[in-house]
């Protein structure tokens, strides 16, 4: 199991990249919101970017969790009299 900074700054480099993503979205979706729907290709690869992203945000997302989890474990393990320490 990785040590408590470990989790943290992965859980840092995860957050940022949420960030990222949902800064990304929020501007495709300002963008989506004024593209014709009968611009048949540009509005197509306009939602299959959407559809991409939410993907990748929701994946990131279950990742950011189970960081969440691993620090809770971290901080159980390295608690004072926990037999488990290494």
């Amino acid at each position: 199991m990785r040590s408590i900074e470990e989790a943290l700054a992965r859980l840092g480099r995860l957050e940022s990249s949420i960030a990222a993503i949902e800064q990304a979205l929020t501007s495709l979706r300002f963008y989506l919101n004024r593209l014709p729907a009968d611009d048949g290709p540009a509005y197509s690869n306009a939602m299959k970017s959407l559809f991409d992203y939410e993907q990748s945000l929701r994946a990131l997302q279950a990742l950011r969790d189970d960081a969440l989890w691993d620090i809770d474990l971290i901080k159980r393990r390295d608690e004072p009299g926990d037999k488990r320490r290494n």
